[in-house]
């Protein structure tokens, strides 16, 4: 038990260091984009590749033990992590760390992604609302994921000072030994040493970073079952807080980044965008994958229990974040408290829920008279 806990710490620590690399290939690729898009398309697609990847190596690997389960709970934690975790550690590393002590974010920026983020739960509550999913379910998540980027990309205005720091596009100017990179897993000068960045070595750092990703994500899913097999659990319960927290790493990071250098419409659309990428390609692109290698995919009435609550409550949260971004004035440091607040509660719910106390089957009872009107169109 101990052991895979710290396997789960060290594979964050990875994240956490691979990320970087990420981003130096990431700001250069998206220098030219406008404030908010960058942070809703390359950024938030690239730190959410650790909650696809998680979420193909359960499906795929694991050949469905407890897989979709798995998925489903890696990115809609995950999902619930970005909304309320990201948004306070970038409001409190503001107003704590810096002379700034409220914020402002475009209202622009949280109704575009909120409301597509707030149509792709719903629809993930429409689709998966039965016991069978087929490849035309993944098929509507990516096509309407490719509605959303489609649509920020067309409204995304050529801006003429990059929010980037030029420095980060020179040459490397750390001293460091091969063996040094490799322990304080320095992508970024592993794999172009001292060569300035531009757009075939950036494409390079960022499929490495990818690709460093996807191995510590690999290694998340088994120290994830094992824990689960130790507390005798459902894995659903441990990925959903464990798993999911892991995988945020990425977007965590960058939109703090961003946050400090005062790039606030950045850093709440990559907490946003992410969720978005979450919610319709970490799950649907796995989806289509399987369903055309396997056949549709059966959920269980248990696992069915549990996806169909996780994704109203998904839902549920998601709509008080988003009206709270929407109508503040400003954010200071009560606004990044009652956002971890709130995720503190769905924790004690998940708590609940997996040792079955009194309490979560209440709310349980709520959630499931809720499931059983909603609509199942496919």
């Amino acid at each position: 038990m101990i052991l895979n806990l710290l396997g789960i710490m060290l594979v964050m620590y990875v994240i956490w260091k691979a990320s970087d690399g990420f981003e130096s290939a990431s700001n250069y690729l998206g220098r030219n984009m406008s404030d908010g898009v960058k942070g809703a398309t390359i950024n938030a697609i690239g730190s959410s590749l650790p909650e696809l990847m998680t979420a193909m190596i359960a499906l795929l690997w694991y050949n469905d033990r407890d897989g979709f389960g798995f998925g489903v709970a890696a990115t809609a934690g995950s999902a619930l992590f970005n909304t309320f975790i990201i948004p306070a550690v970038v409001i409190l590393s503001v107003v704590l760390f810096t002379h700034v002590k409220k914020i402002r974010i475009s209202k622009k920026v949280v109704l575009r992604d909120g409301l597509f983020l707030l149509m792709a739960e719903f629809l993930l509550i429409v689709l998966l609302t039965g016991g069978e999913i087929t490849f035309v379910h993944g098929l509507i998540m990516l096509f309407s994921y490719g509605i959303y980027v489609s649509y920020t990309l067309l409204s995304m205005q050529k801006q003429e000072n990059s929010s980037c720091d030029e420095s980060d596009f020179l040459e490397y100017q750390i001293e460091r030994s091969k063996w040094m990179s490799m322990i304080h897993i320095d992508l970024r000068h592993l794999f172009l040493g001292k060569r300035e960045l531009n757009t075939f070595n950036s494409v390079v750092l960022l499929i490495g970073s990818i690709v460093v990703i996807g191995i510590a994500c690999h290694f998340l899913v088994g120290f994830t079952y094992s824990i689960g097999d130790a507390m005798n659990l459902n894995v659903f319960f441990i990925s959903v807080i464990l798993a999911a927290a892991a995988t945020s790493i990425p977007d965590t990071i960058l939109s703090m980044k961003d946050a400090q250098n005062g790039n606030y419409d950045d850093a709440t659309s990559n907490a946003l965008g992410s969720n978005i990428f979450d919610v319709l390609v970490s799950l649907g692109l796995p989806i289509v994958i399987y369903t055309m290698m396997n056949g549709s995919i059966v959920i269980e009435a248990h696992s069915a229990e549990l996806i169909s609550e996780l994704r109203i409550y998904l839902f549920l949260l998601t709509m008080i974040a988003f009206l709270f971004l929407l109508f503040s004035n400003h954010l200071s440091l009560w606004s990044g408290l009652f956002l971890i607040g709130v995720y503190l509660l769905f924790v004690v719910y998940i708590y609940g829920k997996a040792y079955e106390l009194e309490y979560a089957k209440v709310i349980s009872e709520y959630l499931s008279i809720i499931s059983q009107h909603i609509p199942h169109f496919i």
